[in-house]
């Protein structure tokens, strides 16, 4: 282990906030280090949290930048309100709030899978906030839950009584969207299912919400409106949950100043299988990212 891998395996402790930002509205915050005058914000997948950007977050704090993670409303251990607006909006309106309470301008805003939507949309409604975007397999959804989702909320009651089996089932989604699934590990499935699994019918009743969300603004509409650079990376390897190649096609014709990479091997997860590359996508230093590299499991 070189020099610089040694001081960045240093373990950075996050500061944990709950920001209030609506009645009932409660979302989870951590934050590490650095001037809000140099901020990069990442938006949790829709099953995921803070726990997904484990590998970067740090990394990029190390980089002298001040790195925020926003777990949007009914993920991770954010309150999970069972009448609340969760359009793609309405969490992009979410997380504006947050930046707002924090001091948060002109931020490098990242959003993983369905989530990267809501970056789209935060860059529309808030040019003030946000500087660039990079979105991790995604970006160009209408919807909150996609068809299979919404299929599966409407057979879902009595699942609470089941959290074995819903957690073999997220497994099972993990690896098939993975291009290298070394990373899926009974440790990491609990670490990402912990904050649902606190509650399963608070979590169900969210969940049901999201499948009926509707977007009152289309994203055709709202990437028109982004000005700011982006960029879009998407696994290279053959896997579920990537987006559809319509939605990738709207992006570029809305955004021209958008670029599209390819990561050659790896599937949806790409804060889990490629940390090093979401690192130089954020921040543009290769040198460092070389050097952060998903540990063996």
């Amino acid at each position: 282990m070189n020099a610089l891998l040694l001081v960045l395996a240093v373990a950075q402790v996050p500061e944990s906030q709950r920001i209030v930002v609506a009645p009932a509205e409660t979302l989870t915050v951590e934050s590490w280090g650095g001037s809000p005058s140099r901020a990069v914000v990442l938006i949790a997948d829709f099953l995921g949290s803070a726990y997904t950007f484990r590998h970067v977050a740090p990394v990029v704090a190390e980089a002298g930048y001040r790195v925020i993670v926003v777990e949007p409303l009914a993920i991770g251990t954010s309150s999970r309100p069972k009448h609340a607006d969760y359009s793609l909006g309405g969490q992009a309106h979410r997380v504006a709030a947050v930046l707002d309470s924090l001091g948060i301008t002109l931020a490098i805003v990242c959003g993983q899978g369905t989530n990267a939507a809501v970056a789209v949309r935060l860059a529309a409604s808030r040019p003030d906030q946000v500087t660039r975007l990079v979105l991790l397999e995604g970006g160009g959804g209408d919807r909150a839950a996609g068809p299979g989702f919404r299929r599966a909320m409407q057979s879902s009651a009595g699942l609470q009584y089941f959290p074995g089996l819903m957690r073999s089932a997220i497994r099972k989604g993990m690896i098939s969207a993975s291009g290298d699934a070394t990373w899926v590990t009974d440790e990491v499935v609990t670490e990402y299912t912990r904050g649902a699994f606190r509650d399963l019918s608070a979590t169900l009743g969210a969940y049901r919400a999201i499948a009926r969300a509707k977007e009152p603004i289309a994203i055709a509409d709202q990437v028109r409106q982004v000005r700011v650079p982006a960029r879009l990376l998407l696994g290279g390897a053959k896997h579920s949950a990537g987006p559809p190649d319509d939605e990738v096609r709207l992006l570029a014709a809305g955004m021209p100043a958008m670029t599209i990479d390819t990561v050659p091997g790896a599937g949806h997860h790409l804060a889990e299988e490629r940390p090093d590359l979401v690192v130089e996508a954020l921040i543009g230093e290769p040198a460092v990212a070389a050097a952060v590299t998903r540990p063996e499991t």
